[in-house]
């Protein structure tokens, strides 16, 4: 049987931001995929695109996304930093 996706597994989420994540409530891809962007933008201090990426990614694992490398990943391999480099 397949092991559930952890928030960590999301190509947008290190972390430090997995920890601010769970320490927000934040625990499962379920309820990343449910939540509101202005939430989540709230809870770790990022911008709406990247709250939105987060979001999306988490809706499509939720979904049964595609899988690479043994781990399920969205299409997207960048991983951002918290500082987001300077992109929004």
């Amino acid at each position: 049987m397949e092991e559930s996706p952890d928030i960590e597994d999301l190509s947008e989420i290190g972390d430090n931001t997995a920890k601010k994540l769970h320490d927000c409530g934040y625990e499962t891809i379920e309820s990343l995929a449910t939540a509101k962007s202005k939430d989540i933008q709230k809870a770790i201090e990022i911008g709406e695109s990247k709250a939105k990426k987060i979001i999306d990614e988490a809706k499509s694992m939720s979904e049964g996304g595609p899988i690479r490398n043994g781990r399920r990943n969205s299409r997207k391999k960048k991983r951002c930093r918290m500082d987001l480099n300077g992109k929004r």
